[in-house]
C-alpha cells in the first residue's frame, strides 16, 4: 500500500501533467483564433494583423432547409401548424446549401477551406478553390461548425483565424437524387435534455426505385448507406441503391410491415414478428447508416419511426413534427393532415395505454411502447444496444 508521503507526490505530479495538457490545448485554440503566416521553410508565424475575413462569423445560424421549412420552424406551437406551409403536389424537401467566401488583402493561387464541427478542427472536410468561395452542403442540423480558410502563395501560406457558424436546430433533409421525402432521423432530443439522436446513422425516404445513377453516388459515398431495410410487401430483389448495399425485407402479407393499429397495424399478431425483425435491424451497427422506407415515405416509414423514437426517448412533440413534415413531399401530400391525424394519434392512443404481457395499462407512452416491443419478442439487450447505436450525450456548448 503506498504511503500518504507517496500519495501526495503522485496527486501533485497527475495534477501538474493534466494542467500542462489544458494548457497546451488552451494555447493550441488561441492560435486557431491568430492568423498565421507559414513561410516556404515551414516556419511559422502567429500575427494579431488578419489578413482573412470569412463571411460567415460569430455564431450566426444558417439554414439548410428550404423556406417553407424555416416558416414552419418559426411557427412550432402546433406540430399541425405545417398545414400552413406547403403546397399539393409539389416537392419541397432538398436542403439548401450555402455559399461561404472570404476576403483577403492578397490574392493567393489558391485556397483550401477546412471545415469541422471540432472546436479544436479535427477531422475536418477539406475544398480546394481557386476562387474565394466554396458552397457549403450537406451540412448537419442544429450543429455549431468552425472552418479556417488557407491561402496559398508561392512562398508562404497564410492559415486565418477559426470563424464558426451555426445551423438551424431543425431537420436535415437528404439530396438523393430520384428520392423523395428523406431526411435524417437525427437532432432529436429525449424528453429528460440530457441526450439526442445522433445524424448520419439512420434515414428514411420514400421508395428508391426510381433512384438515378448520380441518387446511387450521393446515397452510397455521400451519405454512407450501408443497408436498404424496405418495408414493403414486395421489391426489387436488391436495393436500387448497388450491390454494395444490404438489401432487407422482413414484409408479411399485403402491405408487407404494420402501420399504425387495426387491420395491418402493430396490433396485428401476424405482423408483430415483422416489426420485430425491423427494429433488431438497429441492433447491428454493421448496418449503419441505415436508409428504410415503404413506398412513400409517411404510413409504414412513419409508423417504425414512431416506435423507434419512443425507444430512444424522443420528445413528443418531435415525433409528431417527424410524422407531419410528410406535407413537404409531392408523393403523398394530396391527403392532407386532417384525413391523416386520426390514424397517427390512434397509434399514439394505443401506446399510451398499451396493455401487454406485465398487464399493466399505466405509465408514460415510453414505458408502454417498451413493453410492447418486448411482447413481440425484442429483448432488454437489444432495445439497449438500439440505443447505445443511436443516442450521443446533448452537446451544450
Amino acid at each position: 500500500m503506498k504511503s500518504k508521503h507517496q500519495l501526495f507526490i503522485f496527486s501533485l505530479v497527475a495534477t501538474f501533467l493534466l494542467s500542462a495538457c489544458k494548457s497546451e490545448t488552451l494555447q493550441k485554440l488561441n492560435d486557431l483564433n491568430r492568423e498565421v503566416v507559414v513561410a516556404a521553410n515551414g516556419n511559422s508565424t502567429p500575427t494579431n494583423n488578419p489578413t482573412i475575413q470569412g463571411s460567415l462569423s460569430g455564431g450566426q445560424t444558417i439554414a439548410i432547409l428550404p423556406e417553407a421549412w424555416m416558416n414552419y420552424y418559426s411557427d412550432l406551437s402546433d406540430s399541425q401548424n405545417v398545414s400552413k406551409y406547403y403546397e399539393v403536389g409539389v416537392e419541397n424537401t432538398k436542403p439548401v446549401s450555402t455559399t461561404l467566401s472570404w476576403s483577403v488583402v492578397e490574392e493567393a493561387t489558391y485556397y483550401l477551406t477546412y471545415l469541422s464541427r471540432d472546436v479544436g478542427m479535427s477531422n475536418p472536410i477539406i475544398t480546394f478553390s481557386t476562387e474565394k468561395s466554396v458552397l457549403l452542403s450537406d451540412l448537419y442540423a442544429g450543429t455549431h461548425y468552425y472552418y479556417q480558410i488557407h491561402a496559398h502563395y508561392e512562398d508562404k501560406t497564410i492559415i486565418s483565424r477559426r470563424f464558426d457558424f451555426n445551423t438551424v436546430d431543425f431537420f436535415r433533409t437528404l439530396d438523393i437524387d430520384g428520392v423523395q421525402n428523406a431526411r435524417d432521423l437525427g437532432n432529436k432530443i429525449t424528453v429528460d435534455g440530457s441526450k439526442k439522436v445522433k445524424q448520419g446513422l439512420v434515414y428514411r425516404s420514400a421508395n428508391l426505385d426510381s433512384v438515378t445513377e448520380k441518387g446511387k453516388i450521393q446515397a452510397t459515398l455521400q451519405y454512407g448507406i450501408k443497408t436498404d431495410l424496405d418495408l414493403r410487401a414486395q421489391g426489387p430483389s436488391g436495393s436500387p441503391l448497388g450491390s454494395s448495399v444490404n438489401y432487407v425485407n422482413n414484409g408479411y402479407g399485403t402491405y408487407g410491415s404494420p402501420f399504425y393499429v387495426s387491420g395491418n397495424g402493430i396490433d396485428n399478431e401476424d405482423l408483430k414478428p415483422v416489426m420485430k425483425e425491423n427494429l433488431k435491424t438497429f441492433t447491428n451497427t454493421n448496418n449503419l447508416p441505415l436508409v428504410f422506407h415503404c413506398a412513400v415515405g409517411r404510413d409504414r416509414t412513419g409508423t417504425l419511426s414512431v416506435l423507434l423514437y419512443l425507444l430512444l426517448g424522443v420528445e413528443l412533440e418531435q415525433i409528431k413534427q417527424d410524422y407531419y413534415v410528410y406535407v413537404f413531399t409531392s408523393i403523398c401530400n394530396a391527403e392532407p393532415i386532417t384525413t391523416m391525424a386520426p390514424a397517427f394519434n390512434n397509434l399514439l392512443n394505443y401506446l399510451t395505454a398499451y396493455v401487454g404481457n406485465d398487464g399493466v395499462g399505466s405509465g408514460t407512452i415510453y414505458e408502454r411502447a417498451e413493453e410492447y416491443c418486448l411482447d413481440i419478442g425484442l429483448t432488454s439487450s437489444e432495445i439497449s444496444a438500439i440505443r447505445e447505436n443511436l443516442l450521443e450525450e446533448t452537446n451544450n456548448e
